[in-house]
């Protein structure tokens, strides 16, 4: 990679996917799946393709997090474990993220991935009682 994308990663992108406190955590159910996508992606300078450049496909991965906390936001019905929830699962996908990726850019794919994975686990088990999950 060469030193100027390397800067540019390190400085716009990256911080964007940290997912410690960005805007992708938590966004009022009053707006649409639509408008909560813009207004996540309202900083970020690209746009989903699933068959382009990292960052893209990165984006398209956020997208499918966005749609999958809003489907478990919305079957918990409760905005505290809702977000007690999102917090501990933030710190678990971090962690191993951390220890697997740290500072590649892999992970900006791998960790919506990880929630994602999450969330279908604890929705298959807890919510639909499929014994398979785990």
């Amino acid at each position: 990679m060469k030193k100027s994308k390397v800067l540019f990663f390190l400085l716009f992108i990256l911080p964007f996917f940290t997912f410690s406190g960005n805007k992708l955590k938590t966004l009022s159910n009053e707006l649409s799946l639509e408008d909560e996508i813009k207004e996540a992606f309202k900083d970020y300078p690209f746009k989903c393709n699933p068959e382009g450049t990292t960052p893209e496909i990165a984006a398209c991965s956020w997208i499918e997090l966005i749609k999958s906390d809003r489907d478990l936001r919305k079957e918990l019905n409760d905005e505290l474990l809702y977000k007690r929830w999102i917090e501990s699962r933030n710190k678990v996908c971090n962690h191993f993220q951390d220890k697997l990726y740290s500072g590649g850019t892999i992970r900006q794919i791998t960790r919506p991935g990880c929630a994602i994975r999450v969330n279908k686990e604890i929705q298959k088990y807890c919510i639909t009682g499929d014994p398979t999950c785990g």
